[in-house]
């Protein structure tokens, strides 16, 4: 594992919506495990960079800890 210390979050939403779109897009099942708290901010920004990307194959869960 890599922990990697950013000044903003720009650098991971960039890195998540990109992830998942390009696993959506060569067609796998993606499943997204949302946490509340402070990363729900990040997690809405995601969502909006996936919204024209097809995401019948996606499945976003909330979790608790």
């Amino acid at each position: 594992m890599i922990f990697k210390r950013v000044e903003s979050p720009e650098p991971v939403i960039d890195y998540l919506s990109g992830a998942i779109s390009k696993q959506l897009k060569i067609g796998r099942d993606v499943l997204w495990l949302l946490s509340g708290g402070s990363s729900v901010p990040f997690q809405v920004e995601v969502a909006r960079a996936l919204q024209s990307d097809d995401l019948s194959n996606l499945t976003a869960v909330l979790t608790d800890e």
